[in-house]
């Protein structure tokens, strides 16, 4: 992780790491913030709730991290990025 990076890329960065680990459950407010040194006020001032931080990994359809998820047929991630399961297909 690059400390210059921006703080919501790098809560995002940390983020995509604890889902590609340990899946959805293991993406917690408290996770992402400790992983990323911030405190989850930090968190909440960026992306309004751990739900808005969700939201923005799936709008991020061509990041590097996610597209490598789309190629190594993660099925986990892709679940989580779809939202659902049965929309995984339109990925």
């Amino acid at each position: 992780m690059n400390i210059s990076h921006p703080v919501p890329a790098r809560l995002i960065d940390c983020a995509l790491t604890l889902l590609a680990s340990g899946g959805e459950s293991a993406l917690t407010t408290r996770a992402v913030c400790g992983m990323a040194g911030v405190t989850a006020p930090t968190l909440y001032h960026h992306f309004g709730t751990l739900d808005g931080l969700r939201d923005s990994l799936r709008a991020l359809p061509n990041h590097p991290r996610l597209t490598r998820a789309r190629v190594a047929d993660d099925e986990a991630a892709l679940e989580f990025l779809a939202g659902r399961s049965e929309v995984r297909s339109r990925l």
